[in-house]
């Protein structure tokens, strides 16, 4: 999942829609995963209306440093969707925090750089994350934003909400909840509203379900 490849190590699915708390791996290693959702919203855009293939690979050190990459496929009029993304995450006193920078990269449109930075505290089974990303469009007009997410969450439920200000605006909500079917076998589900001003035409409220499947390389 996009967000869980950011290392916020993500309990349910790409579109964010919840998080544990940030910490360090146990140990290094590199994992995989592969997945379909039945239609694609991040950050409450609708990246694509179809059914959505998608895969990525993630390498996760020890003392915390993490990179990989992640590939959607967004049908014949969106191409293909290639991440990049690199930075580290740790925990100090119960508290993770990750510093972070990623690429999403379109064959069909422009590429969008980030600087990530994210906090997360968990106490039992409710946690809080805070995500603040710094981005810039490589278009014609060199589009800047900024993009803050909030994310409440009990055990597998969660409800997050996102902002967006600078030359991008627009916010969204998102309730989602997550279930384990069999090892590394987990279902997601969202529901979600996005504001008019994030569409730029009628507000959209959405329902996606994500199947995604993990596993480790080595």
């Amino acid at each position: 999942m996009k967000m869980r490849n950011l290392a916020l190590v993500s309990a349910v699915a790409l579109g964010g829609v919840g998080m544990t708390a940030v910490s360090a791996p146990a140990e290094a290693g590199v994992s995989g995963n592969i997945g379909v959702m039945s239609n694609y919203y991040f950050r409450g855009v609708n990246e694509s209306s179809m059914a959505t293939g998608f895969g990525g690979v993630d390498y996760e050190h020890d003392i915390g440093l993490y990179a990989g990459t992640w590939l959607a496929d967004l049908g014949d009029q969106g191409g293909i969707e290639y991440d990049i993304y690199g930075g580290w995450a740790g925990e100090f006193g119960g508290l993770g925090v990750l510093v972070g920078v990623t690429t999403y990269n379109y064959t069909r449109d422009d590429r969008i750089t980030e600087v990530n930075l994210g906090l997360g505290y968990a106490v039992n089974d409710f946690f809080i994350d805070v995500e603040y990303s710094i981005g810039e469009v490589d278009d014609d007009v060199d589009t800047e934003y900024t993009f803050l997410a909030v994310t409440l969450g009990y055990d597998a439920l969660s409800l997050t909400y996102g902002t967006f200000d600078d030359d991008v605006e627009g916010s969204y909500f998102e309730l989602g909840y997550g279930v384990s079917v069999a090892d590394d076998l987990d279902v997601d589900f969202a529901l979600g509203y996005a504001d008019e001003d994030l569409t730029g035409a009628m507000a959209d409220e959405y329902v996606m379900v994500t199947l995604t499947k993990g596993f480790d390389l080595f």
